[in-house]
């Protein structure tokens, strides 16, 4: 607040001071003449002992700066004039406009360098106004010109002429003619979108005003017309919908819960008419943006280009979020013909705000065409955060021959189970999910018309109070029972009515269901499973730990360590197994949660510390058969073994015991893949061996760490875009094979987690989790996570997941007794 026009001085040895802008940052100013300085002039710059730093402390003596411009010849030209040469019907109001090609001193224009006059030679009056720059000379007549007359501007040449600041005089003319007519009205504004102050306005708003007339678009700019945030323009492109309308479109959306200014510059330099009326004053529109980052999205029914549908139909528009209910009437949703006439029509807004239903009074007429209309923007229909729709909807479908009287086939299960494994299911009060199919013959399906009743042991909640938070597809729903509507504990059936667009309604089967309140012996997290993966035991007491065994046997290190790459591999194959296992818990690489679906369960490997957690081994042959075995013996056909624990009710299972010998085993795989691999090898070759023919040594493979490229490929910032071919083809061999060994070991890996924390519990829910004796998945499928067995081909072309109800027991919406 200091650094002021009075601390900061630029003035030339005459005493003529010259404005500045200045820009201060820490201790760094920067200043900015607004107009050339004159050539070959002394200057010295002052700052006064005004200026204090932000303690207080001022400056002890003034600082001064003295420099010489240079010498500056080059005469100034004419760029520019307003209004444009031969106009007519120009304001009698007019000033008119001259741009040069640099500063110009205003002093010099006087009635010997300027002609200014009517067709009868009367002069006209004026005086000059400079723009801050003063490349912009504006000449303001004394009073009105009159109406309806001829007049000319021109600046003469020769020894009066006006001169740039270094005296330079202008060497060339153009002069300027123009018609006056009889307009002396400005323009005004009749609407503005936003309206000033309004507040919910969506978050991709393009801010509109429309003016009593049309404006000369020479003076439309983003120095006439700026949408700002808190003093910063916003990035935005200017846009003339008609010739009486500014549009101000945002490159980006606006922030949610901002504030935002639409500024429209008025008086001399701003918006001005076609004759040259100028807006009167600065105009400020000041608005609120909605709360809601997301912006609204719309299924119609019958989707575009749907054909043979009934003529008993309605449209049903299915919006992804609650609506404004009045922002839903006639004049927003039409059914029209395709000629563009509006179909006679009730529009309505259902109990759960989000589904609109054009129903025509009458039957459509068979193999005409008709269209669904939305209204979207400002005017149309909004949610009700504020925002809105970005465009119009519109659907075109044609009407078939039939009758529709078929009623939709609906099906209803819980957390996506599979309707076999449906039977005495027990849920929690709430957070489980109600699972909706439905077809129909006709391809008419109605998804907006999806009731879900539920019946049971206390208040039950609506069919809207379950509809307004559901996702909804063409022909599925599913929704989250929210805390807000918990039912009661006890028995309860779920059954769900779904229309089609004639109106023909299908019911589901009853699903019968038990509820019980949640609580840590029914549920598998207390709070999220911490699982520590031991990549460094050495059980088989070699000095060297199993996992870095693994390692040396597939070829993906070597013991000596020539070019020091172990260290990068294991950390490369350790990072891909876990992010492997964290994929099928449904959480990100690191670990982190992705949403609702993730399964409270995170893996490191590191120790954690002052945590509860579970152990497991990573690493090294079976514990329970030979630890001597080699390439060409036989493997014991168990890839991991690990405790199972009920509803995981210990959170600190060790699985590292060699008695029984629990953990993963990598080395049990690479016996068993190296043993196929001898028997088929060279008349086939396994998709193991594809990978690990080039690394592995008992198959003739050169590790890494013993060829030339290996130092070069491991290294950090290395790019294989710029690599020669030997290096891309030997990146490629590695990351190939760590990718493909990371994959089967890190499902194996999910596979016996999954164990310790309760999957599976053999019988039927809620007492267990559909499992075998084994405590695997009973007649599992082949792409099963618990499978009592997988297959090394299957689980790098497959695409693995748990069971759903092995899911549901993960998420904790499914509760064993």
């Amino acid at each position: 607040t200091t650094v002021t026009a009075a601390t900061i001085v630029l003035c030339d040895t005459y005493g003529q001071q010259f404005t500045c802008l200045h820009t201060l940052e820490a201790d760094s100013l920067a200043i900015q003449p607004l107009a050339a300085l004159p050539g070959d002039r002394q200057l010295t710059l002052t700052l006064g002992t005004g200026i204090r730093d932000r303690a207080g402390n001022a400056m002890t003596v003034p600082f001064a700066l003295s420099f010489r411009t240079a010498v500056d010849l080059v005469a100034p030209t004419v760029v520019s004039t307003w209004p444009n040469n031969g106009s007519t019907g120009i304001s009698p109001l007019v000033e008119p406009v001259i741009e040069f090609s640099e500063s110009m001193d205003p002093w010099t224009v006087e009635p010997a360098s300027v002609l200014f006059q009517d067709q009868y030679g009367s002069l006209v009056a004026f005086r000059v106004i400079a723009s801050e720059d003063q490349r912009t000379l504006r000449l303001q007549p004394q009073q009105p010109l009159n109406e309806n007359r001829s007049y000319v501007v021109a600046f003469l040449v020769g020894a009066a002429a006006v001169t740039d600041v270094s005296g330079n005089p202008l060497v060339a003319s153009q002069g300027i003619s123009f018609r006056t007519g009889n307009d002396v009205t400005s323009p005004a504004v009749v609407d503005a979108q936003p309206n000033g102050n309004e507040t919910r306005v969506s978050i991709n708003a393009q801010p509109t005003v429309t003016f009593t007339e049309n404006l000369d678009p020479s003076w439309i700019d983003d120095s006439t017309v700026a949408l700002y945030q808190n003093g910063t323009k916003v990035t935005a492109v200017l846009q003339r919908p008609a010739a009486n309308q500014i549009r101000v479109a945002p490159v980006l959306a606006l922030d949610p819960s901002a504030t935002y200014q639409l500024v429209l510059t008025g008086g001399a330099q701003g918006l001005r008419d076609l004759a040259g009326n100028t807006l009167p004053d600065d105009l400020v529109y000041a608005f609120a943006t909605s709360a809601d980052a997301t912006l609204p999205g719309a299924m119609l029914l019958p989707s575009d280009g749907a054909a043979g549908i009934p003529s008993t139909v309605h449209a049903s528009i299915v919006f992804d979020s609650q609506l404004d209910p009045a922002t839903v009437t006639a004049a927003t949703c039409e059914l029209r013909t395709d000629a563009g006439a509006t179909v006679p029509a009730s529009v309505t807004l259902d109990a759960a705000s989000r589904v609109i239903r054009i129903t025509p009074y009458s039957a459509l007429m068979p193999g005409a065409y008709y269209r669904t209309y939305v209204r979207g923007g400002p005017l149309g229909v909004r949610e009700q955060s504020g925002n809105w729709l970005g465009d119009d909807l519109r659907a075109r479908f044609r009407i078939g021959g039939g009758i529709d009287s078929t009623a939709p086939t609906v099906s209803v299960t819980v957390n996506r189970i599979d309707q076999s494994r449906r039977t005495g299911l027990l849920v929690p009060t709430s957070g489980f999910t109600v699972d909706v199919t439905a077809s129909d013959p006709e391809q008419s399906l109605d998804m907006g018309s999806t009731r879900i009743l539920l019946t049971g042991a206390g208040a039950a909640p609506s069919p809207s109070d379950l509809y307004a938070p559901s996702v909804v597809g063409y022909n599925t729903l599913r929704v989250t029972v929210p805390e807000s509507v918990s039912l009661a504990p006890g028995a309860w059936s779920v059954r769900v009515e779904v229309s089609d667009l004639s109106g023909n309604t299908g019911t589901s089967p009853v699903l019968e269901l038990q509820v019980a309140e949640p609580n840590s012996g029914l549920v598998p997290f207390e709070s999220t499973q911490v699982v520590w993966v031991r990549a460094d035991l050495d059980r088989d007491g070699n000095g060297r730990a199993d996992f870095d065994d693994d390692l040396i046997r597939l070829g993906l290190a070597t013991a000596a360590d020539p070019q020091h790459t172990n260290a990068t591999v294991r950390a490369l194959m350790l990072d891909a197994m876990v992010t492997r296992a964290h994929e099928l818990y449904g959480r990100a690489a690191d670990g982190e949660p992705l949403g609702p679906d993730s399964v409270a369960l995170r893996i490191t490997t590191r120790q954690p510390v002052a945590v509860k957690h579970m152990q497991i081994a990573l690493g090294g042959f079976d514990p329970e058969g030979s630890r001597s075995r080699g390439y060409g013996d036989a493997s014991t056909g168990i890839l991991g073994r690990a405790y199972y624990d009920y509803r995981n009710a210990n959170m600190n299972d060790r699985n590292l015991a060699t008695s029984p010998g629990l953990g993963v085993f990598p080395g049990e795989m690479w016996l068993y893949q190296t043993e196929m691999h001898r028997q088929l090898y060279p008349s086939f070759q396994t998709m193991f061996a594809q990978r690990f023919l080039p690394l592995c040594p008992p198959m003739g493979g050169t590790p890494v760490g013993n060829h030339a490229a290996d130092a070069t490929v491991l290294a950090a910032g290395f790019d294989p875009n710029t690599a020669t071919s030997e290096q891309r083809a030997r990146w490629f061999v590695i990351m190939q094979a760590i990718d493909d060994w990371a994959v089967v070991n890190g499902t194996v890996l999910a596979h016996e987690i999954g164990h310790s924390i309760g999957l599976v519990a053999p019988g039927p829910a809620p007492s267990g989790l559909f499992g075998d004796a084994s405590l695997h998945d009973s007649n599992a499928g082949a792409t099963e996570v618990m499978a009592p067995s997988v297959g090394y081909e299957a689980m790098i072309t497959m695409s693995y997941a748990f069971r759903d109800i092995d899911l549901a027991y993960l998420r904790q919406r499914l509760l064993l007794r």
